[in-house]
C-alpha cells in the first residue's frame, strides 16, 4: 500500500493521529493534499478532530497550499456546496473565520470567493404605536452599526483576505432582520481586485530598481511558488524571510544601492530546485506565521494613524490668525509619507 492510499485509509478510519503529520503531504496526481479531500467533503468534524490533537496544525500555509488546478480547500469545498445546491454555506464561513482560508486567492481560472448577498426584507410594522418607534430605534441602531462595524472579526491573524461576512449580534428583532447567517452564500467569481496589502507592502516598489533586479526578484518568487507550490502571497513571505537571512549574513545589503548584490545572494543560497526546496523548508511555519503577523499590525498602525490624521482635519479649526512654517508644513507631510510606506528600501 503507497502513502497515499495509507493516508487515505486513515482519513476514512478516522486515525487521525496517522494523517496529523501528513496533512501537507500530495494524495493524488491532482495535487490534492487530505485537506483538499476533508474540505471537498464538507468534512469539518475532521477538521476539529485534527485540532483537538494539535491545535495549531491547520495553518495558513496548509489551508491555502493550491492543487494543480490552482484551487485551494475552500475552492472545492464551495463547488462542492454549489453541486448540491446547499442551502447554507455556513462551513466556508467555517474555513475563513477559524481555520485561515483566504477566500482572496484565485485558482487557475483567476477565480476568487466572494460572498453572494440576498435583499434584506424588511416588513411594515402594524405594531401599536410603541412598538413601532421600538421597531424604528432597531432599524437605526442597525444602521449605524452597519455604518460603524461594517465587517466581522476574523481570527488568525494577517492573510490579506477580505473579511466578507458581516453580523450583528445585539439586533435581536426577527421580523427586521434574519439570524446572522442566513443569507450567507458564496459564489466564484472572476478576481478584479488589486491585492495591494502583500503584493506592494515586502519592500519591492521603494523606488525605481534596475529592470535585471526586478526580473531577478520576480524569478526568485516564481521559484518559491514552483518549489513550495504556495500561493503568491504566501511566496512573498518567505522571500522577506530569505532577505532577512542574507541581511543577518551581511547587514551591508540592507542598503538599497546594494539590491543586486542582495538578489545575488538570495539566488546563491536558493541553488537549483533541489537545494532551494531544503533551504525553503528549514523556515519554521511560526516564521512565516509572525511575518504575517507583523504585517498585520503594521497595517493596523497605518490605519490607526489615517483615522487619527482624518479625525485631527475634521475638527472644526478656530477662524484665529496662525501661522504654518514651511518647515512644520515638510514635516507632517514627511509624516503622512512614511505612514503610507510600511517597508522602505533600505528596510531589507
Amino acid at each position: 500500500m503507497s502513502t497515499n492510499e495509507k493516508i487515505l485509509q486513515s482519513y476514512n478510519e478516522s486515525n487521525y493521529k496517522e494523517i496529523l503529520d501528513r496533512l501537507d503531504t500530495v494524495i493524488d496526481d491532482m495535487g490534492n493534499t487530505i485537506i483538499h479531500h476533508i474540505a471537498s467533503k464538507l468534512d469539518k468534524d475532521s477538521i476539529e478532530s485534527l485540532k483537538k490533537l494539535d491545535k495549531k496544525c491547520i495553518t495558513y500555509t496548509l489551508m491555502n497550499k493550491a492543487n494543480k488546478n490552482g484551487d485551494l480547500p475552500i475552492h472545492l469545498a464551495l463547488k462542492t456546496l454549489i453541486e448540491k445546491d446547499a442551502d447554507s454555506h455556513d462551513f466556508i464561513d467555517y474555513l475563513i473565520n477559524e481555520c485561515h482560508a483566504n477566500p482572496n486567492i484565485p485558482n487557475n481560472e483567476d477565480m476568487v470567493i466572494t460572498q453572494k448577498k440576498e435583499p434584506v426584507h424588511i416588513p411594515q410594522s402594524s405594531a401599536p404605536q410603541t412598538d413601532h418607534f421600538d421597531f424604528i430605534s432597531k432599524l437605526i441602531q442597525y444602521y449605524i452599526n452597519s455604518f460603524n462595524q461594517p465587517t466581522a472579526q476574523i481570527k488568525g491573524g494577517y492573510s490579506s483576505k477580505r473579511i466578507i461576512r458581516s453580523k450583528v449580534s445585539d439586533f435581536t428583532d426577527s421580523d427586521v432582520l434574519p439570524d446572522s447567517g442566513v443569507n450567507d452564500t458564496f459564489r466564484l467569481t472572476k478576481n478584479k481586485r488589486i491585492h495591494h496589502k502583500i503584493n506592494n507592502v515586502d519592500s519591492q516598489d521603494g523606488g525605481k530598481r534596475d529592470p535585471k533586479i526586478t526580473d531577478t526578484y520576480n524569478q526568485i518568487l516564481k521559484k518559491i511558488i514552483k518549489v513550495l507550490n504556495v500561493d503568491e502571497a504566501t511566496a512573498k513571505l518567505y522571500r522577506m524571510a530569505l532577505k532577512k537571512k542574507v541581511i543577518d549574513d551581511d547587514p551591508d545589503l540592507r542598503k538599497g544601492s546594494n539590491d543586486a548584490k542582495k538578489m545575488e545572494a538570495i539566488e546563491k543560497l536558493l541553488g537549483d530546485d533541489k537545494n532551494a526546496k531544503k533551504v525553503l523548508n528549514k523556515i519554521s511555519p511560526d516564521t512565516i506565521d509572525g511575518l504575517r503577523t507583523w504585517l498585520s499590525e503594521q497595517d493596523a498602525k497605518r490605519s490607526e494613524n489615517s483615522e487619527s490624521i482624518k479625525k485631527k482635519d475634521d475638527k472644526p479649526k478656530e477662524k484665529k490668525a496662525k501661522k504654518v512654517t514651511k518647515k512644520a508644513h515638510e514635516s507632517e507631510k514627511g509624516y503622512l509619507h512614511s505612514d503610507e510606506i510600511l517597508f522602505s528600501p533600505d528596510y531589507f
